[in-house]
């Protein structure tokens, strides 16, 4: 829960509501990060939250339960509250047997706008039972990627070593990892939970002599220093979700060998991230165990192929986004579509997507909100992206652009693909004529750019905008204001953050490098409120990581920049850090420091250090306005494409200068092209 309230955007205020005891520690976390949290006091929970729910004017409930039969008394009392939009996670397959409970289930379903469940499988479990579908949604989990130090309690470093993390109960399948511990009788076992059958199984390590090899350490917060200093996790489930475990396993690169249940196998590639065996199964588990424990060259493969597989599938960002798109979802449902006279409805524009990522979720959000627009088709290689997207809107899937763009007749397309996938998109719609709003960054090289910028020369009345979103914030436009009454004689700009997870952003042949990538912001601020920039000179590097032996941006980058104006400036890079610790642009004039972040704007003027946060959401304005041009109302887009060349034509400046060592002159001319 705290990964998806950090990873959802920060237009969406996020609380946290908890029953004491058991939530402590989420709520403990929840405040730390500064969110609101509400205790619900024993011996009566659910007593004052449908009070707070209307107190804060709370838009979207969402409820998280372990198994099918908790947490009902908080849909109720919001749904007494008067919520708009209730959801429900279910982190577990539907394993309600008894019917009072079953009945208990789906009167409680009948007050939810969608239930969301962690795997495919899980979903088919409550499709099968009578849920729904169409109020069903699949969001797989995801985590942050975790780095860690090894800890092996002090066990040797060449001794063989197998963890298990999890609840100790009858679905984590612990007693089959006994069975399997007494065949590997030179290998360890660290078994990482409390539970009811605690002291079941440390009685059946005493009675099978299991003791010096088998240890229960109980509850504890290092579990990814415990992962890291394993050698596999074992995962003898006799039923799971998506289990997290397996995901953060994963993502310290450790191989997973579990049974071929729900969630697992969703999770894990057989023979590629890790290996599965039946239910139930010791003999195999023991034998799947005994396969990577004495080959560390397939659990080096098998943890690598692991690692960019939950970086790539399942990260907080992609978790975020989609779950953010069922709240859109349920909250557009919720609004009474305007008709015309007659009872018609009103003509919608058609757009498509090429890309079903998170940053084609965050705009599908926003068109859902729209009552004048269709979200109609969704092109994506991956199909699963594809069709979830495309079912969020009743949409039809594509494999590719170009089949979407001959079947459907369009009235524009957001063209969302990583920088590596740009230039065939945009060149088959200009030859579409179909207008197209681009995420940045438009390429990966300057080629790239200028190809599609010269075929929009034989249409130079097609509407086209590129996610630049900052230039859509009112604290932009106040900075502008200042600046063009006190020109900026220094600029200092930061993009100090974390390395995002996709594989693709570590090579600069795929993403450009994060000058190009992430920066490329920042220099838009830097030309847009401070002038264009005639001379750029950088350097960069990087330290070389066993870990990604094919990575080759650089980690850390600054570059000087001189202004056509006079002014001066600098922008520096980094990648090293696992948050985002500053990014934005300071200016300097005379008698007046402005500090430019995303969602702030300080303006020093020798009075204190007044901070004004912005207003509104950026991305829904920049939204708005491609529409409303589309639909040929004032086109009020601020950064179409050809500007758009502008930008990125600078970063690529900078980032040549950094790969050559060397000075790159702009000049006005190019600038200004």
């Amino acid at each position: 829960m705290l990964t998806l309230a950090r990873g959802l955007d920060p237009a969406w205020e996020v609380s946290l509501a908890a029953r004491d005891g058991a939530g402590d520690r989420l709520l403990g976390g929840a405040a730390t990060c500064g969110r609101q949290v509400f205790r619900q006091a024993e011996p009566r929970p659910y007593e004052g939250l449908g009070e707070w729910l209307r107190a804060r004017r709370i838009d979207v409930l969402h409820v998280h339960a372990g198994v099918a039969w908790e947490g009902h008394e908080a849909v109720l009392a919001g749904r007494r509250a008067g919520v708009p939009a209730i959801v429900r996670t279910e982190h577990l397959p539907n394993v309600v047997t008894a019917a009072e409970q079953r009945g208990a289930y789906h009167a409680m379903v009948r007050q939810l706008d969608r239930v969301i469940c962690v795997s495919r499988e899980a979903a088919l479990s409550y499709v099968d039972s009578d849920i729904p579908e169409e109020r069903v949604r699949v969001v797989r989990n995801g985590i942050e990627p975790l780095f860690a130090r090894a800890d092996r309690l002090g066990l040797p470093g060449d001794a063989r070593l197998v963890i298990g993390v999890g609840r100790l109960t009858e679905q984590k399948g612990f007693d089959l990892l006994l069975d399997a511990a007494a065949e590997l009788r030179t290998t360890h076992f660290y078994l990482v939970g409390d539970g009811p059958l605690a002291s079941t199984l440390q009685a059946g390590i005493e009675g099978r002599g299991l003791g010096e090899r088998v240890r229960l350490l109980g509850r504890r917060d290092d579990v990814p220093a415990l992962l890291a200093g394993a050698n596999v996790l074992a995962m003898p489930s006799r039923f799971e979700g998506l289990p997290i475990a397996a995901l953060e396993a994963m993502s310290l690169g450790k191989p997973v060998v579990g049974t071929r249940v729900c969630g697992l196998t969703e999770a894990v590639v057989d023979g590629s991230t890790g290996r599965l065996v039946p239910q139930g199964d010791a003999g195999a588990l023991a034998r799947a165990l005994d396969e990577v424990l004495s080959s560390p060259h397939l659990a080096a493969a098998w943890g690598a192929a692991g690692r960019r597989r939950q970086r790539e599938e399942f990260g907080a960002e992609r978790l975020a986004a989609e779950t953010a798109a069922v709240y859109d979802e349920v909250l557009a449902g919720a609004r009474v579509r305007p008709r015309l006279a007659g009872g018609s409805r009103a003509k919608q524009t058609r757009i498509g997507f090429v890309g079903g990522g998170g940053i084609a979720s965050r705009h599908l959000g926003n068109l859902l909100e729209f009552q004048d627009v269709a979200v109609v088709a969704v092109a994506d290689p991956v199909s699963e992206r594809a069709e979830g997207m495309a079912a969020r809107c009743a949409a039809t899937a594509y494999p590719d652009h170009g089949a979407m763009l001959s079947a459907e007749r369009l009235d524009a397309v957001y063209i969302c693909v990583p920088p590596y996938a740009h230039g065939a998109p945009e060149l088959a719609a200009v030859a579409a004529g179909v207008p197209f709003f681009v995420e940045k960054p438009v390429a990966v090289d300057l080629e790239t750019d200028e190809e599609v910028v010269n075929a929009l020369g034989a249409d130079p009345g097609l509407t086209t905008a590129v996610g630049y979103h900052w230039r859509y914030l009112d604290i932009y436009e106040r900075a502008r204001a200042l600046l063009e009454a006190n020109p900026a004689r220094l600029a200092l700009g930061y993009w100090l953050d974390a390395a995002p997870p996709p594989d693709w952003w570590s090579r600069r042949s795929l993403s450009g490098g994060q000058t190009i990538e992430q920066t490329t912001h920042v220099l838009d601020l830097a030309r847009t409120l401070v002038g264009e920039v005639t001379t750029v000179y950088a350097a960069g590097s990087r330290v070389e990581r066993d870990d990604s032996p094919e990575a080759d941006v650089d980690d850390v980058s600054t570059a000087t920049l001189r202004f056509e104006t006079g002014a001066v400036g600098s922008i520096s890079s980094t990648s090293l850090l696992r948050w985002p610790h500053r990014i934005g642009l300071h200016t300097v004039s005379d008698g007046m420091m402005i500090e430019l972040a995303e969602f702030e704007i300080m303006v020093d003027v020798g009075q204190g250090r007044p901070v004004t946060p912005a207003d509104g959401d950026p991305f829904l304005r920049a939204d708005r306005d491609f529409v409303d041009a589309v639909q040929g109302k004032d086109n009020r887009i601020r950064v179409s494409y050809h500007e758009a060349l502008r930008t990125h034509r600078l970063a690529c400046a900078v980032a040549r200068s950094a790969e050559e060592a060397r000075p790159v002159e702009l000049g006005a001319e190019i600038t200004r092209a």
